[in-house]
């Protein structure tokens, strides 16, 4: 199976989503995910991966936050599609860190459905040093 640059609606989708992860607008989460029992979440400090109704709760409970710098590169391969990014998230407080985003879609009778996504504190790491 071939895979493609996911198209500008399809990037939309994936912008919109990440958007609803940090200002904490859970219902927008709980339409657009996968209700199949095949659905994951990851959240800083939020270990394992929790369930949809286990991130909607969680959500619900958080300050909004934002994006100052979100432009996620995506892919498509027949009906899944993936999306990478490191971004500026926008703390309730107006600070900014870095954070790494995925995301996971699958197509579901015929519309798009998030079934994974990780958004956590991006670690900043000297690479690992290799011995001589």
């Amino acid at each position: 199976m071939s895979w493609a640059r996911a198209d500008g609606e399809l990037q939309d989708a994936a912008v919109r989503y990440l958007t609803a992860c940090v200002t904490r607008d859970a219902d927008y989460i709980a339409a657009n995910s996968a209700t199949d029992g095949c659905f994951t979440g990851t959240t800083s400090g939020r270990s394992p991966p929790q369930s949809l109704d286990e991130i909607v709760s969680h959500l619900r409970g958080l300050k909004k936050a934002g994006w100052s710098q979100l432009h996620p590169t995506g892919f498509v391969a027949g009906d899944f599609a993936w999306f990478v990014d490191h971004a500026n998230g926008v703390l309730p407080d107006g600070n900014e860190i870095g954070i790494r985003t995925t995301l996971l879609m699958r197509r579901i009778a015929d519309e798009w459905k998030v079934v994974h996504f990780h958004v956590s504190e991006g670690v900043e790491r000297g690479g690992i040093e290799l011995g001589s």
